[in-house]
């Protein structure tokens, strides 16, 4: 029990230690999004203000408003813009918080299926401190959300 606690500890903490980490970029950078990066802003931002006047009309709106993408990774942001306001720093941060968390406890559990506690903390620290990772993690991309999902 006091071993899977600790592990459980050494997660948040090294989830714990991502965010801060971002969060002190996203003050320091103020370079504004790629293209890609702003579509896929302003596409949760529209869906942000579809979903302030519900309706039956606009839930079809909602499932057609992106032909390419579907529109989970952008509605994952929407109760952040709600409860923070809507800014480029909101968006990043709130959808990587979340799929940072869904990595890192799903990276650990593969671990530790596979072989044991030990080797799921090295994997998730390997998996969260590799570069390109590192780099997803404070941009709004879709390949990040994509990596937490497959891992999970």
């Amino acid at each position: 029990m006091i071993k899977n606690n600790k592990n459980s500890i050494l997660l948040v903490i090294l989830f714990i230690f991502h965010l801060f980490i971002n969060l002190i970029w996203l003050k320091i950078d103020t370079s504004p999004p790629s293209w890609d990066e702003a579509t896929y802003m302003t596409r949760s931002i529209g869906y942000n203000k579809l979903l302030e006047h519900l309706s039956i009309s606009n839930i079809g709106k909602l499932i057609n408003f992106s032909q390419w993408h579907p529109p989970f990774v952008e509605l994952t942001t929407v109760p952040f813009y709600r409860i923070f306001g809507i800014s480029a720093d909101i968006a990043v941060f709130s959808m990587n918080f979340i799929f940072l968390g869904i990595l890192i406890f799903s990276v650990y559990g593969i671990g530790k299926i596979l072989l044991n506690a030990k080797a799921g903390l090295l994997a998730v620290f390997i998996a969260t401190m590799y570069p390109f990772t590192y780099l997803l993690s404070r941009h709004y991309f879709l390949d990040f959300p994509l990596m937490a999902m497959v891992t999970a």
